[in-house]
């Protein structure tokens, strides 16, 4: 797994389908690559047993730097029982 940082998100290629990359350095935090070329960093984390995904913002509208600090907010309050897939 790649660090999620503007030269890696700048040179990815999109699939046919969905593509996902996952930051080595913080657990849950990633990038979605639609086959359109869209690239958006997204949060991925468990709440009482389901997998829950929500999106941070799309890369140009957000740096790297901007959406691992988001990244870090969000999961955060995962650690403290929110769910903020929920709250949006």
């Amino acid at each position: 797994m790649p660090k999620l940082t503007k030269r890696f998100v700048d040179i990815v290629q999109p699939l046919e389908k969905d593509r996902f990359e996952w930051d080595d350095d913080l657990p849950g935090f990633g990038l979605r690559i639609k086959p359109s070329g869209i690239k958006s960093y997204i949060v991925q984390y468990r709440h009482e047993g389901q997998s829950r995904r929500i999106t941070l913002g799309r890369h140009g509208v957000l740096t790297a730097e901007e959406a691992r600090k988001m990244a870090r907010v969000e999961l955060g309050r995962v650690a403290h029982g929110n769910d903020p897939a929920r709250e949006r």
